[in-house]
């Protein structure tokens, strides 16, 4: 059996239509993130405001291969 990832206890198949799988042997990792901003300008009490990007977060599993591989493979239970 080839140590990789379609094979390892911690890779979750792609969902339908995804071509990527995630990897659970860690945390869900956590990616900063721009919303909104660059828009059309406010008018905020007879005033134009040009609205600011807010920043935020967004948290996930990595996005893996089937055919990757790392040191962590562990057989899946059958």
């Amino acid at each position: 059996m080839q140590k990789r990832c379609v094979s390892c206890r911690f890779w979750q198949p792609p969902d339908k239509g995804q071509t990527t799988g995630q990897c659970r042997h860690d945390p869900p990792r956590v990616f900063p993130i721009t919303q909104g901003g660059g828009g059309s300008p406010l008018e905020i009490g007879g005033r134009r405001v040009q609205q600011q990007p807010q920043l935020g977060f967004m948290s996930a599993f990595p996005p893996i291969p089937a055919e990757s591989w790392c040191g962590s493979w562990q057989p899946q239970d059958t």
